[in-house]
């Protein structure tokens, strides 16, 4: 220090971010923020952060909204968002397809997960919302259908129409599957005798929506069935169609009045397996009016556990056994009818040389299968079907005995049964038993036994036959994630390490050869997955995996180097972009855990929180709870480049913080830590807002939160208010340690209220003096004022805490300092 004039210092570089990191005081940086709260880092000022305005109105119950996310419908363009809010009766799924932004947002309940249900995990494919919880349920599918005018419902699995009474049908799914109102089905010459069978990728539906093209003109009542083991209307249906005592007059929605939405069971028509339904027509004319179209036909159906479907393809049987009771002797024909050739058939008699009995009352065909089937397809040999009036029954094992069921016959012409191929149908029963039939050298698996009501022709014989088996329920699992378009469930709950694949485009499609399924390590559960770089990357407890392939052939997941870091659970992994040294942008995953914030670029990890000390639970508040840091939420806020955690901190004199209070922010565009903004977020996601003229009907983009009082927030929106900040520094000694000096002039560049308080020579909990710069309150429109204050304060160290309130910006803080003795520059 020398020479007669003081000189002034600007305090801080403002772009260099919170530090907070514990550091020799004679050391301290100059250009270091120590600790804050509530302000950004931007365009070299401080400035206080925009604070959270409510967008849910009472629609939620009291309780933590532990997952919040919004999902788009791609054919309807509707988004919704799903909120999982965890309350002291139980813990539930709620959806509000308000358009966002808003501030009257009104949410409705969609699936009641039951008390004490663990935080889901979403995924989207196709139109459909795939909602895991691993604990409570199995998977849950979401299909949107929120609204009453039906715009936003389903789209079937397929349409199709048949003229015959259900022997031919006619695809007319590319037609009226779609969102285009310039594609029609034209019904054609519709007979009373004609069906539209619509089948669903759901078993329970509440409604159909019928878009009618060309109306019908013709007095006709509408006829609405589901396929249960038979054809059934239940109570009945609606016909918002109808005018006038005319069906298909209009368009409109056709309602279920039973109590609980129909459900139907799984069945396989046309070669499409799913759930089935069929509108038919009857009244006083014959036929609908000529030229009837429709252009579009959708499905309203609740949030339900998601069913697997087939890929459509018959199997052959494990076992097809012809049983004659008068000789008590068995012949198995299995090869015959598993083989495809026309040759080899099971013949049903007696097999006499001469004089042969055919089938009879009291003789049996036994078909079996590895797992519960409730259809089987018989292909009588072209040369000989059976001509003979029968009628044909079933029965099946329940442990303890054969018993009736209760079946449809597609064999059957004019009361003759096994006359014609087809489809052979029932409702599985409850209490289906494996068995070994007839005696114990026939294999043991699932079977039905069928009997006819009078003698067949004795040559009748069988070509084929193909079972169509039941595609086993999935278990429970934790996550699910969408890879490569295929939903990947993770997780169950007796295989923690298990990885199902479903086919492509098809997030029902867990079985068939299309599907996958593996296992990662063979021991420690998976914890969290993501999908990022076009693959799939999983976590386990101390390391990351990356699921890679494009065919059940090829999938594989293989360890990645990732130094034993992985997150410390699903909802804190958050993928966004990564600026390179040459500036190329690509993608990272990141994450926190109890040992730091880190950077996974897909081959290694990197720590992010080297210059913070909230993670050592040795360091003054405020600082990361660790025992409750399983609560954390993250999400990647793209409008400010932002990666942001919901965290428990401890701050001033608590020990200890059970529920997200804070939010901690790590600027990509920095590349360094804000000061944590006080928010109790037990959720975060990120919205689009709807614009009507925008592809897809995408606006800007949102941050959203969920509290832990049932509110759903917007966070740092233009409209909300400012909340007030504050930083501070630690002890500085401003390059000379050993000597008093003397503050003795401050000048503040900015705009708003603020607070100055400066502590003195290791005095913190009293500052030595308090500054109120109010005239920068005063400067109107323009961009910055100067405010000005004598000090005249000696110490050899100095502290410096910036209180901002409301809308305030700061861009500078001059110092003026000199030595007590002689003046000397500084």
């Amino acid at each position: 220090m020398s020479g007669p004039e003081p000189i002034t210092v600007n305090l801080f570089d403002w772009t260099g971010g919170i530090r907070n990191k514990r550091q020799n005081p004679l050391l301290f940086p100059e250009n270091a923020l120590m600790d804050g709260e509530d302000l950004d880092l931007v365009d070299g000022r401080l400035r206080t952060r925009r604070g959270a305005s409510r967008s849910s109105v009472g629609s939620l119950p009291s309780g933590a909204v532990q997952v919040l996310a919004q999902v788009r419908l791609p054919t309807s363009e509707a988004s919704y968002l799903l909120a999982q809010v965890d309350e002291n009766s139980g813990n539930r799924l709620y959806a509000s397809p308000s358009t966002l932004p808003t501030t009257s947002g009104q949410f409705a309940e969609v699936f009641d997960l039951g008390s004490g249900a663990d935080p889901v995990s979403i995924a989207s494919l196709n139109d459909r919302v795939i909602i895991t919880e691993g604990k409570s349920h199995k998977p849950l599918v979401f299909l949107g259908c929120m609204a009453a005018s039906g715009e936003d419902w389903a789209v079937p699995k397929a349409v199709i129409v048949s003229y015959d009474g259900g022997v031919n049908w006619h695809d007319i799914s590319a037609s009226v599957c779609d969102k285009d109102p310039a594609t029609a089905a034209d019904l054609g010459d519709f007979p009373a005798s004609g069906y539209i069978a619509v089948c669903t990728d759901v078993p329970k539906v509440s409604a159909f929506a019928l878009d009618v093209g060309t109306p019908n003109a013709n007095p006709l009542e509408m006829i609405v069935e589901g396929y249960s083991g038979n054809w059934s209307s239940g109570p009945g249906w609606s016909d918002g169609t109808a005018s006038g005592g005319v069906s298909l007059m209009q368009s409109g929605c056709c309602y279920y009045s039973g109590a609980e939405p129909f459900e139907a069971i799984y069945h396989t028509i046309f070669e499409v397996p799913g759930f089935w339904y069929r509108v038919g027509f009857s009244g006083p004319v014959s036929q609908l009016s000529s030229g009837v179209s429709l252009r579009r036909v959708l499905f309203k159906a609740p949030c339900q556990e998601l069913q697997v479907i087939g890929d459509g393809r018959p199997d052959t049987p494990l076992g097809f056994i012809y049983y004659d009771s008068s000789a008590s002797s068995s012949k198995d024909w299995t090869v015959q009818v598993s083989d495809y050739t026309i040759p080899s058939v099971a013949r049903l008699n007696d097999g006499a040389v001469s004089g042969a009995t055919g089938m009879q009352p009291g003789d049996y065909i036994y078909v079996g299968y590895l797992t519960p089937f409730n259809c089987i397809e018989m292909t009588p040999s072209n040369d000989n079907p059976n001509t003979s009036g029968a009628v044909l029954s079933a029965q099946y094992w329940n442990g303890t005995g054969w018993m009736g069921l209760s079946i449809a016959d597609g064999t059957a012409v004019s009361g003759a049964t096994f006359a014609a191929r087809g489809k052979i149908s029932w409702s599985a029963p409850s209490d289906w038993q494996q068995v070994r039939p007839i005696k114990s050298g026939f294999p043991r698996g699932y079977w039905i036994r069928l009997a006819v009501s009078a003698n067949l022709r004795v040559d009748t014989y069988i070509g084929e036959c193909g079972v169509f088996p039941i595609p086993e329920p999935l278990a429970k699992y934790k996550f699910a994630m969408a890879m490569r378009d295929r939903i990947t469930l993770l997780n169950r709950p007796d295989a923690p390490d298990q990885v199902s694949i479903s086919r492509a485009l098809e997030e029902y499609g867990m079985t068939g050869e299309d599907s996958a399924s593996l296992r990662i390590g063979g021991q420690d559960e998976i914890v969290g997955a993501v999908e990022a770089f076009n693959q799939g990357f999983i976590a386990k407890p101390d390391a990351w995996y990356i699921l890679n392939g494009y065919s059940p052939q090829t999938f594989a997941a293989e360890r990645a180097e990732t130094a034993n870091q992985a997150p410390v659970n699903n909802k804190v992994i958050v993928t966004g972009p990564f600026a390179e040294a040459d500036q190329k942008n690509k993608m990272g995953i990141y994450f926190i855990n109890h040992f730091g914030a880190w950077h996974f670029t897909g081959l290694q990890v990197y720590q992010i929180s080297r210059d913070v000390s909230w993670w050592d639970p040795s360091s003054p508040n405020p600082r990361l709870d660790l025992n409750n840091l399983f609560r954390a939420y993250g999400v990647y806020w793209p409008e400010r480049n932002w990666i942001i955690w919901a965290v428990p901190m401890i701050v001033g004199e608590s020990a200890s913080q059970a529920v997200n209070n804070r939010l901690i922010i790590y600027d990509l565009v920095l590349q360094t830590w804000l000061p944590p903004f006080s928010a109790a977020a037990a959720s975060l996601c990120t919205a689009y807002h709807r614009h009507e003229a925008a592809p897809g009907k995408r606006g800007e983009i949102g941050l959203y939160a969920g509290d832990h009082a049932g509110n759903v927030l917007r966070l740092f929106g233009p409209a909300d208010a400012h909340a007030d900040g504050w930083v501070e520094t630690g002890w500085m000694a401003h390059g000379a340690p050993k000597i008093v000096k003397l503050l003795r002039h401050l000048t503040a560049y900015g705009k708003g209220a603020l607070t100055l308080k400066i502590y003195t020579d290791g005095n913190d909990s009293t500052p030595a003096r308090q500054i109120e710069l109010s005239g920068l309150s005063t400067i109107g429109s323009h961009l910055f004022a100067v405010d000005q204050d004598n000090v005249n304060l000696n110490a050899r160290f100095f502290k410096y805490r910036i209180e901002l309130r409301g809308e305030s910006d700061l861009y500078g803080l001059g110092l003026e300092f000199a030595a007590v003795r002689g003046w000397n520059r500084m």
